[in-house]
């Protein structure tokens, strides 16, 4: 019983983070293409009422959603090595995406602070 829970609560982990990051990367799509930087935009969100919970949220949902998604990912990955001790790691779908939205990040920050740094 315990084993077939395991499984189902894996399965989740793992559609959890094959969702979540896919949504990530095309909330930042949004967010730096010309559609997310359009005045008119702004200004539809502001007028809607909606301009301090967007600004908001949007920072709290990538952050949270990365964080969360980061340590489901190190949880399966440590509850799946105490199962099977023997075969070595396989990357996975999930291991791939979750190191490609972090190399985005960090880009992305890099990028904020250089053209700070500019004036």
């Amino acid at each position: 019983m315990s084993s077939a829970g395991s499984q189902l609560s894996g399965r989740i982990g793992a559609v959890l983070i094959r969702i979540l990051i896919p949504i990530n990367f095309v909330l930042f799509l949004v967010l730096i293409s010309p559609v997310g930087r359009s005045r008119q935009l702004y200004k539809g969100i502001r007028d809607a009422g909606f301009g301090p919970l967007a600004a908001t949220a949007l920072p709290l949902w990538l952050a949270g959603t990365t964080l969360i998604v980061t340590a489901l990912y190190f949880w399966r990955r440590i509850r799946k090595s105490d199962v099977v001790a023997e075969q070595p790691p396989r990357k996975t779908l999930d291991g791939v995406l979750l190191l490609a939205w972090w190399i985005v990040l960090i880009v992305a920050c890099l990028y904020a602070f250089m053209m700070g740094m500019g004036g």
